[in-house]
């Protein structure tokens, strides 16, 4: 059912971007200032669902597949980029293959362990998902609306700790994701760019934590947190204190096998953010999935990006 609904609102959703009408005065948009030069600000949405004919949205299909196009040649990693060859060596062939089988773990936890080794059941939802209105989400009835009770009573808070601090309002762009819609993400960004590409910058199915209701894409409006801004090392210096961490931090992608996401916060609670930020090193902070591992006395793996 919750799976229906996403992709209903995400049809509401596209139709209301292509639509020219005045703007609720609930509505956010407290995009930075432009400067000359920047990229027009066109609202983004999930490219997986922006390729889906409506009616299939409307009967609460799944996005569509691209995956049955030959995918292109993967482009070759940056120069000097000793993490991504490295990860281009690393990735079993048949990984794409898997894309949409899932784990076989429960999410109920808030400390669930979720890597590229750790999955969820594909038949697993959290079972407390709530919905928040603007200002703390873009657009009320949005698909990123949907969250965990405690994980969105924690966003509240800081979000509303950062305004009162910085003037400016951060709100939840991607929220929780079904099972069914992460598989048609992945599957068209394999498409898209090749397996490597895609599994440096999305999760397989039942491996995204967008899954477990308890990860967000923080946003100014519709644009995605850069690492750059104020608002960014605000949230650096006081984000576990609500109890959310950033899952993908930079430098990190030989560790958790992920492009750095400077928008993507995962909520684990404040005693456990509180305890992953105090086991920082003295070269950096430790990764959630470091922080996890220990937890649970598993193993760090050898081949970060090994599937």
């Amino acid at each position: 059912m919750i799976g229906r609904a996403y992709a209903a609102s995400a049809l509401a959703l596209a139709l209301a971007c292509t639509a020219v009408a005045p703007e609720p005065a609930s509505a956010l948009r407290v995009d930075p200032p432009r400067v000359e030069g920047d990229a027009p600000l066109a609202p983004p949405i999930d490219r997986a669902i922006e390729a889906t004919p409506p009616d299939r949205l409307a009967r609460g299909e799944a996005p569509a597949d691209p995956s049955s196009a030959p995918p292109p040649e993967p482009p070759p990693p940056p120069a000097g980029s000793s993490d991504a060859s490295t990860i281009a060596d690393a990735i079993d062939p048949v990984a794409c293959d898997r894309r949409c089988e899932g784990g076989d773990q429960p999410g109920d936890d808030p400390l669930t362990l979720l890597d590229r080794d750790h999955g969820l059941l594909p038949g697993w939802e959290p079972a407390d998902l709530v919905a928040l209105d603007p200002p703390y989400v873009i657009a009320e009835g949005s698909p990123p609306n949907l969250v965990r009770r405690e994980a969105a009573a924690a966003f509240v808070a800081l979000s509303d700790a950062a305004f009162a601090a910085t003037g400016v309002r951060v709100n939840i762009r991607s929220g929780y994701r079904p099972f069914a819609l992460q598989c048609g993400i992945f599957k068209a960004e394999v498409a898209r760019g090749g397996c490597v590409e895609a599994t440096r910058s999305s999760a397989r199915a039942g491996f995204s934590e967008h899954q477990l209701g308890t990860t967000v894409d923080v946003a100014i409006g519709w644009r995605r947190l850069d690492g750059a801004a104020p608002i960014d090392a605000y949230l650096r210096d006081h984000a576990h204190e609500h109890g959310w961490v950033l899952s993908y931090p930079e430098g990190a992608e030989a560790i958790t096998g992920y492009k750095h996401e400077p928008w993507h916060f995962r909520y684990l609670g404040p005693a456990a953010a509180r305890a992953q930020i105090a086991a920082a090193t003295a070269e950096r902070r430790i990764t959630t999935e470091e922080y996890l591992r220990g937890r649970r006395g598993a193993p760090r793996r050898s081949t970060p990006a090994a599937e």
